[in-house]
């Protein structure tokens, strides 16, 4: 942000809105502005299509960071994205390296139908239906927040309830704690 600054000739705006619907009502609220470039990092990855559409025919350009958006490649300028599902991959591969007899996982989700959350939870879902040894015990999500808080809870749950677990597979940086 300190690159985007009135010294240095930009006038950028920037609008946290953690979820799909806040923001493409910003995104709308943009285009309406006649701003020149829009960048995203989608909570979802749909719903997209109509907004990205009248931004393309609005002249504006719009970049995609952290996260893809599941639409048209034509609808966005530039995408400068994380691999979620290599990130899953390499999660995963990692886990295996450590040669447990069992993988018993507590998965603390990212949010819910966002690239990252879909990525890195996908091959954790392909590992556990392939391998009788990777089991699923107790699964959550920590919304948009990424707090460990929120990460606390679904352990906390699950260690209430009894479930035995030797594997946490957290989704987000701030969820480590």
């Amino acid at each position: 942000t300190d690159t985007f600054t009135a010294e240095n000739g930009y006038d950028a705006t920037f609008v946290t809105a953690p979820t799909a619907d806040k923001q493409l009502e910003a995104a709308k609220g943009f285009i309406t502005e006649g701003v020149k470039y829009i960048l995203v990092s989608a909570a979802e990855t749909t719903g997209w299509d109509e907004v990205l559409q009248e931004a393309k025919d609005n002249g504006i350009g719009v970049f995609l960071f952290d996260r893809m958006i599941d639409c048209d490649p034509s609808l966005y300028t530039a995408a400068v994205v994380s691999d979620m599902a290599e990130e899953g991959k390499t999660a995963v591969a990692w886990l295996e390296s450590q040669n447990l007899d069992e993988y018993k996982i507590l998965h603390i989700q990212g949010q819910l139908g966002c690239d990252a959350q879909l990525g890195r939870s996908g091959a954790l879902a392909d590992k556990i239906a392939a391998d009788d040894k990777w089991t699923l015990v107790r699964e959550g999500t920590g919304g948009d927040s990424w707090d460990p808080e929120e990460a606390r809870k679904i352990a906390q749950a699950a260690i209430d309830a009894g479930e035995k677990f030797n594997i946490v597979y957290a989704e987000n940086d701030g969820m480590e704690a």
